[in-house]
């Protein structure tokens, strides 16, 4: 079972809001709007849409997907983007799922991880030593980076500045007068509690049975051959979602695509993606900054981060 969760990056604790999930994989947020997109990469697996707070959960995308491996968001156009690893696809739609298209199909890429920036789509893949740029309307291929056998296995990609992500206002001021979780909605937004915690009125939390907070505030930990290591993560310009992916891949076939069992992600009340990838080998990292923006891009385990925005809850999900 996999759930999607609201964490206050201050406190650390949380709130679920999403629990009938078989495999969350990916999250993205749309602020200002109030819409969190989602994968869940189960049996039967989909892209789903919800308010942020977890209420009009919808499937958008549902047929003709195997394996979503990455989720983007451009803010210009109003379109969501995905990677498919196993059709070898990048696909786009509009918000509610309509005005599907095929933006290219790469053929035994294996696709990774993507991103929009400006008007192009930046896609790593298992089987291309390079990041590949493309025209986001139309698919074409630039040329502007060769492959090379240094990058290894490219999993992860972002950009810096990344496209700005639209704020939710009323959250972004004073919290929205909230003693503790400001959530944007489809409507505006509500003040939530932790798990655990009442509340007292629309806006105030009380302490109630509240459980332990999540750790987040101090690092992200994990356990390997008995030994336990830290990989501290500072926390700073929080006001708005931030994404933390954590995945202990230490007794697994080292591929990005597919479920994983003890995947951990956390979205911020500010919204900065940051993956992390946890294996038993030494960490190879590699970042390459080209032009504006500098895409970096890490190898078989990385950290990529970008800001997106200020103003709204951290999001957990936990399979």
């Amino acid at each position: 079972a996999s759930f999607i969760g609201v964490v206050d990056p201050y406190t650390g604790y949380d709130r679920q809001i999403i629990t009938d999930l078989a495999a969350a994989y990916e999250v993205v947020l749309y602020p200002s709007k109030g819409y969190l997109f989602y994968t869940d990469t189960g049996d039967a697996p989909y892209i789903g849409r919800s308010s942020m707070d977890g209420t009009f959960k919808e499937a958008i995308v549902a047929t003709k997907i195997r394996q979503v491996n990455g989720l983007a968001i451009d803010y210009t156009s109003k379109r969501l983007y995905w990677s498919d690893g196993v059709q070898d696809v990048i696909e786009y739609c509009d918000f509610d799922g309509k005005n599907r298209h095929v933006l290219l199909k790469d053929e035994q890429a294996h696709i990774a991880n993507l991103v929009v920036a400006g008007n192009f789509v930046y896609y790593t893949a298992i089987n291309r030593q390079r990041v590949t740029k493309v025209n986001k309307n139309s698919g074409y291929k630039v040329h502007w980076m060769m492959d090379s056998h240094e990058y290894g296995r490219l999993e992860s990609v972002d950009t810096h500045p990344g496209d700005v992500q639209p704020v939710n206002k009323d959250c972004l001021n004073k919290n929205g007068n909230c003693s503790s979780m400001c959530i944007p909605t489809l409507t505006g937004y509500i003040c939530a509690c932790a798990d655990g915690m009442d509340m007292k009125d629309k806006f105030t939390c009380t302490q109630g049975d509240k459980r332990k907070p999540l750790p987040i505030l101090r690092g992200l930990s994990y356990r390997e051959e008995g030994v336990v290591s830290e990989n501290n993560i500072p926390v700073q310009n929080l006001g708005g979602p931030r994404a933390v992916k954590a995945e202990d891949t230490s007794d697994a076939t080292p591929i990005i695509a597919g479920s994983v069992l003890g995947a951990v992600v956390l979205i911020g009340i500010v919204v900065v993606l940051l993956f992390i990838y946890f294996k038993r080998r030494a960490r190879i990292a590699y970042e390459e900054q080209i032009d504006t923006p500098n895409v970096k891009f890490a190898n078989d385990s990385g950290i990529s981060n970008a800001g997106f925005g200020d103003g709204n809850p951290e999001i957990r999900i936990n399979s």
